[in-house]
């Protein structure tokens, strides 16, 4: 049961259209503290966006919160992306990280990171 729930989350965080967002969005209890990201590796193949988030919990119950990391271009377009899951417990804050493979031809593009918070969970 606990796939199916992450799988519907996963795919309803990749239908989201949020292609004219030009800031962080979050549900009323999920805030996006901090993001950050570099280019940890290079080469013919792919660039390694290495990424760091921190959210925290502002609700008053512990809380499953799937969110996805956009690498957008100085258009606000998404190039690529990278989504996860995190259980954060009620008024904490979490440091998550990963790394996205973005091929080099669209790696070129990436100017800046946006976050947004899609489907949370009691």
């Amino acid at each position: 049961m606990k796939f199916c729930v992450i799988l519907l989350a996963c795919l309803c965080l990749i239908g989201c259209d949020d292609s004219s967002t030009d800031s962080d969005s979050g549900n009323a209890n999920i805030e996006v503290v901090s993001k950050t990201f570099k280019i940890t590796e290079k080469n013919d193949y792919y660039w390694s966006f290495s990424w760091q988030t921190e959210l925290e919990n502002t609700g008053g119950k512990d809380a499953e919160v799937f969110y996805k990391v956009n690498f957008r271009d100085q258009d606000n377009y998404i190039i690529d992306y990278d989504y996860e899951s995190v259980e954060i417990r009620s008024g904490q804050q979490v440091n998550c990280s990963g790394i996205c493979p973005i091929e080099p031809g669209k790696a070129i593009q990436v100017t800046r990171m946006t976050v947004n918070i899609g489907n949370v969970y009691d």
